[in-house]
């Protein structure tokens, strides 16, 4: 994320400003320098304020003074922060506006506006509420925010965090920058078991622990079928394994001859020969293309669509004939059971209030029903038969003439292959040639039944593949019997086994990820609290992300020193540092493997700060100079005049932007380049 420029307009004590930031890969300072209660601090709330609509200042009112003075009764005015910003290669406008208006009792906002646009070759598209809050989540969550746009009060309550050995919040800015956080949400939502709240979230395993049932019948049906499942799986892959290496072979081999080809054409002084022998050649390889798709498509996938139709014809005219059967034979009746009826016979007295005797027409009626309730009646199973048969006697309708049609084509196609082949190898064998050209004729001589041999094997893997899907897809026909309402546990222990297996393996990569990134986070801290300040003190890091500062000589005792103000800020400074470091370097860190649950969005992050450096001498400045804009990719730093003299000398040529802030009067400042 680049922070390209921000516009302010009646915000605080600014009424109008612009300030473009430095955007070069190595002048990616921008420094801004105005004495105290000039608003330095406010600029740096306009970036939190215009993101997430916070600012802490102790005066809440936002609008300018001046403005809201002018203001008369009914009157509005807008105030609005604009930010152009940078993020993945494509430019955005970020703009929150408030409209303020003047009521008897004071000012109220009246209106309230967040948009985000996307600026993409000069168009400009504004992203809908769901966008512009993921987009903004994803360039800067805002519990993360402290750690790029702060100032010195920030600097202080970080401060008294790393005396009270509170780690949460540093623990959380490495989760969420570095990408360990996309894996933790992850296994929060399979499982939330060991989550320390309640009520626990929703989460996959306690949601398929209360749906499985301890007395599903299909369980055991349903393993034997998975068995097989996996059994058939695993041959297929093999098979399509086998598959990719013939098919290497093939093409492998069929470059050997085209190069021999090429040879024996060559080193051949007959021009008309060879001429006819290269149309030929292509001819052959086109009619053997176009056989290939023949044969897939007006054979095998019409014969794998249609064939059961068409074979059991003769069966289903057989069968046919039992309809004349059913005239009379009644159909079940829906949702009536048998205890139903006893229930009804036991009472004497019909659901309708009719009330009848053993013996009489009413009881004759109700027994009778007994023979209609399920299992099924003939007449039902019938009809149920007869609506199967309807829809695949339509489909193969016609799969004959198709068929055979199909076949006359192949087999005029394949008559063409072999004649011109015939001719193919008269004129390649009649073709005068030198040794060269002698030795390339034998070797295509060889290499042409192993083609053929090849291509057969090819044939009967992929002739196998067909089988093999068709037995996967009956196998998948058999689990669906087995998973219903009433037995549908079984499916559901299938999944929770899937959950629970991939939170062991999502935990087991967390923690490897983790101890790597903490310890990696630990070296570089440890560098660049170095370069910041000396003093021969070691920095360690829990696993619990709690900082230690240890005397290197006490580094075996375990003593952690106490820490003056410099040395708290240096260990900021040097975390903050570390941390963007190793977010910058993410995606190069990690294999292809991890790159499917590690959050790889390895956007540079800006520091926008209003720094305390007064709290440091002149060489630790210079050191803190040297060091920001080297990992970051953007500095834009709010200093006072006293120690933004010494900063810009430090900075040297990593300036590439210059503001003052003038404060015209306690209402109102302006800001110029310098």
């Amino acid at each position: 994320m680049l922070i390209k420029s921000i516009k302010i307009h009646n915000f605080r004590n600014f009424q109008d400003v612009s300030i473009e930031f430095s955007t070069h890969e190595f002048k990616n300072v921008t420094v801004i320098m105005g004495d105290n209660g000039s608003g330095k601090t406010t600029l740096a709330q306009a970036f939190q304020w215009v993101l997430y609509n916070e600012t802490h200042f102790k005066k809440k009112g936002l609008l300018n003074a001046k403005v809201a003075d002018n203001l008369f009764e009914g009157q509005t005015v807008p105030m609005s922060v604009t930010l152009d910003i940078e993020y993945n290669h494509t430019d955005y406008i970020i703009k929150r506006k408030e409209e303020y208006k003047r009521v008897r009792n004071g000012l109220i906002v009246d209106k309230a506006e967040f948009l985000v646009a996307e600026v993409v070759d000069g168009n400009t598209t504004y992203l809908p509420e769901h966008k512009k809050n993921y987009l903004i989540r994803r360039i800067l969550p805002k519990d993360l925010s402290r750690f790029f746009f702060f100032d010195g009060e920030t600097m202080d309550d970080m401060a008294e965090e790393l005396d009270a050995g509170s780690s949460e919040e540093f623990k959380k800015a490495v989760e969420g920058i570095v990408g360990l956080k996309a894996t933790q949400n992850a296994i929060q939502h399979l499982d939330a078991s060991n989550i320390n709240i309640n009520p626990k979230p929703i989460n996959v395993v306690s949601e398929y622990e209360k749906k499985i049932s301890k007395n599903s019948k299909s369980i055991k049906a349903l393993n034997n079928i998975n068995v097989k499942m996996g059994e058939k799986l695993s041959r297929k892959d093999e098979l399509e394994r086998r598959n990719n290496q013939l098919k290497n072979q093939y093409t492998d081999t069929q470059k050997q001859i085209d190069e021999l080809n090429d040879i024996v054409i060559r080193e051949s002084p007959e021009f008309e020969k060879k001429k006819k022998y290269e149309k030929v050649t292509n001819d052959i390889r086109r009619l053997e293309s176009t056989k290939i798709n023949q044969i897939k498509d007006s054979l095998i996938k019409p014969f794998q669509k249609d064939c059961y139709g068409f074979f059991a014809t003769p069966i289903f005219n057989e069968v046919g004939k039992i309809k004349e059967l059913n005239e009379g034979i009644h159909k079940t009746i829906p949702k009536l059971t048998r205890p139903t009826l006893k229930y009804i016979i036991e009472q004497g007295e019909c659901i309708c209030g009719t009330k009848f005797e053993v013996g009489d027409q009413i009881f004759t009626h109700i027994t009778d029903l007994m023979n209609y309730v399920p299992p099924k009646t003939l007449g039902q199973l019938l009809e149920d038969y007869d609506k199967q048969r309807n829809v695949l006697k339509a489909s193969s309708e016609g799969f004959w003439n198709t068929f055979v049609t199909a076949v006359k084509t192949i087999r005029d196609t394949s008559a063409q292959i072999e004649g011109m082949t015939s001719e193919q190898n008269e004129l390649f064998n009649s073709l005068s040639n030198n040794e060269s050209g002698e030795t390339a004729k034998k070797k295509l001589n060889e290499l042409k039944p192993e083609l053929e041999k090849i291509h057969n094997n090819q044939v009967r893997v992929e002739a196998e593949l067909v089988n093999i899907d068709k037995d996967i897809a009956n196998l998948i026909s058999d689990k669906n019997k087995y998973i219903n309402i009433d037995e549908s546990s079984s499916h559901d222990l299938l999944l929770l086994a899937y959950a629970k297996r991939l939170v062991q393996m999502l935990k087991e990569d967390y923690a490897k990820k983790e101890k790597q990134t903490r310890y990696n986070l630990q070296v570089k801290i440890n560098e660049i609290f170095a370069d910041l300040y000396d003093g021969n003190i070691k920095i360690n890091v829990d696993e619990k992300y709690k900082i230690y500062v240890n005397a290197v000589d006490d580094l075996f005792h375990g003593s952690d020193i106490e820490k003056n103000t410099a040395q708290k800020y240096a260990i900021i400074f040097a975390f903050i540092s570390a941390v963007i470091d190793l977010a910058k370097h993410k995606a190069n860190d990690v294999t292809t493997d991890e790159k499917d649950i590690v959050d790889l969005d390895s956007e540079g992050y800006p520091l926008v700060m209003d720094a305390p450096l007064s709290a440091f001498d002149k060489t630790r400045i210079l050191n803190i100079c040297d060091a920001l804009p080297r990992i970051a990719d953007q500095v834009i730093i709010f200093i006072k005049d006293t120690d933004g003299e010494i900063a810009e000398q430090y900075l040297g040529d990593k300036v590439g932007k210059r503001y003052l802030i003038n404060k015209d009067n306690n209402l109102n400042s302006t800001i110029e380049a310098r």
